[in-house]
């Protein structure tokens, strides 16, 4: 993804011409491709620009929009350019090669401050109205980009990246021990605070607006507010979540150089890469699958021998099954933990949790490099979707609304694939939950006193 940047001097100074140079520089990593700047007044942004889709091949950045009066820079890979398309009545004969920044321009230019609600992807972007003096951040819903800022009443920068913030002067390098605390005791905190005291982080579908007025931060989107879906039948529900799954994937799969898939033994990644791969078949392009395999390998089946569970051999037939073009065994053997967590320190400015086990993923991250991958698809967030059981008290929960049915042909399954009884399965999924819970409150009712962030903390 590209880097953005920028900065504004909210008193109405000029910018310093060495400022954006000195961000520019900090972010170099971020955009091999090149990049673009634009300094006026009290106002300077700049992007690093990589490419992957087939239209960021024809990106010029800054954009400007509104007869000059509207600046633009987008870092974006936007998922919903056919619907943004035909609302904003783009010729046919321009949405080829028109680039995700331009669309995002067109759409301000239309909807304002209201536009980021319509955009539907990976992106963040930042708008200068150069009549009102006005700077306007947006952020996707997921929080699939990244972006920083500081803030005080006569300055304000943002970017990518935390580095391009402290390539200011004017950018203080002061911890924030609040969240150094929350960090080591597992509190999630209020999504804005950084390892630094004077960064703060834009939340995902977040907005804000920086002017002499002062800085103002708007939630434009809630999960909570999207429309209940309501369906016939248990069949209508599974396929249409098909349906979706697989738009969802072939939208990911827009870049002008090879595509990848991370694959474990597993539901999420596992049916990414099936999605993907009958996608690509049909194009006649091929997918490179990675696995991560540990050091000190197990049986062939994947169940003793080792500490590690060892997901090559099942992850190799789902490779073969899906018909994935190349499957790359990903073992890490000259990969250090150490070196990875000081990697992901210089990258992104503060911890990260269970970075330790990150050395794995630089591997994975590394080999598709290698092989000049432009995209590579993973299966995040699926546990709490594709492979999701309704957590620990869902079978209870069918239980207590009569879905006994439900209930049965749960535990007969899991106790046929796992070939143990169904007693036994009926106590780890149905009794013991409910005992647990009943144990907790009480304990937390009646038992001795303990401030909330203890039940957080990892470190006792």
């Amino acid at each position: 993804m590209s880097a953005i940047f920028g900065l504004a001097h909210l008193d109405g100074e000029p910018v310093p011409a060495e400022s954006l140079p000195a961000m520019d520089a900090a972010l170099a990593a971020w955009g091999p491709d090149g990049g673009g700047a634009w300094r006026e007044g009290p106002c300077a942004l700049g992007q690093r620009l990589l490419h992957n889709t087939p239209e960021s091949l024809f990106e010029k950045t800054p954009l400007t929009g509104r007869g000059g009066s509207l600046v633009l820079v987008a870092a974006a890979r936007l998922d919903n350019r056919d619907e943004l398309f035909r609302a904003l009545g783009i010729p046919h004969a321009e949405r080829a090669t028109m680039p995700d920044g331009e669309l995002i321009l067109r759409a301000y230019e239309r909807w304002g401050e209201e536009s980021p609600s319509r955009l539907l992807g990976d992106w963040a972007f930042a708008a200068w109205d150069r009549e009102r003096r006005r700077l306007f951040l947006a952020r996707d819903p997921y929080g699939h980009t990244a972006l920083y800022y500081h803030a005080t009443p006569r300055f304000f920068a943002f970017s990518s990246g935390h580095a391009g913030l402290f390539a200011l002067p004017r950018v203080p390098r002061r911890l924030n021990e609040l969240h150094v605390a929350e960090v080591f005791f597992g509190w999630p905190g209020d999504g804005t605070a950084t390892l630094w005291e004077d960064v703060r982080r834009l939340p995902p579908a977040h907005s804000l607006t920086a002017s002499a007025s002062g800085v103002t931060v708007r939630e434009y989107w809630r999960l909570h507010d999207a429309p209940e879906v309501r369906l016939g039948s248990d069949e209508a529900y599974v396929e249409r979540f098909l349906e979706l799954y697989g738009e969802a994937v072939r939208c990911r799969l827009r870049s002008h150089r090879p595509v990848g898939s991370t694959l474990s033994a597993g539901l999420d990644s596992g049916s990414v890469t099936a999605l993907a791969a009958r996608e690509l078949r049909a194009r006649g392009r091929p997918l490179v699958a990675f696995t991560s395999a540990p050091r000190d390998r197990g049986t062939d089946d994947g169940t003793a021998g080792t500490p590690l569970l060892d997901e090559w051999p099942l992850a190799r037939e789902a490779a073969e099954y899906v018909g994935v073009a190349e499957h790359v065994k990903v073992s890490g053997e000259d990969a250090s933990p150490l070196a990875a967590l000081e990697r992901g320190l210089t990258i992104h400015s503060e911890p990260a949790p269970a970075a330790l086990g990150h050395y794995w993923v630089h591997s994975m991250l590394s080999a598709a490099r290698h092989r000049g991958l432009g995209t590579l698809l993973i299966g995040q967030m699926g546990n709490g979707t594709v492979s999701w059981t309704g957590g620990s008290l869902a079978l209870a929960h069918l239980a207590a609304t009569g879905e006994w049915s439900t209930v049965r042909r749960e535990l007969v399954g899991e106790s046929r694939a796992g070939g143990v009884p169904v007693a036994r399965v009926a106590w780890r999924r149905l009794v013991r939950p409910v005992v647990d819970a009943a144990w907790a409150r009480l304990r937390w009712r009646f038992g001795e006193p303990r401030t909330v962030w203890a039940e957080h903390m990892p470190l006792d």
